[in-house]
């Protein structure tokens, strides 16, 4: 199966890779809601969140540009 540089930028597959990126973040955000409310602010997985939320809510906003210029330039 070959796969173009065109075809893995086009829409649809940014559209997928939007839809798995904000599960991937919706799945953090709840295990980070049960570890604050089972365990407190002391643990390890809290101290890791911040910096973990931050790369995917860039990488979903950067995922979000990019599909909305190739929808532009199509």
């Amino acid at each position: 199966m070959n796969f173009e540089f065109s075809t893995l930028l086009s829409p649809l597959s940014l559209g997928i890779l939007l839809v798995l990126c904000l599960f991937v973040f919706g799945a953090l955000s709840a295990a980070f809601l049960y570890h604050w409310k089972e365990y407190g602010m002391n643990t390890r997985f809290i101290k890791l969140a911040p910096p973990i939320y931050l790369a995917f809510s860039t990488a979903f906003c950067a995922l979000a540009i990019l599909s909305y210029v190739f929808l532009i330039l199509e």
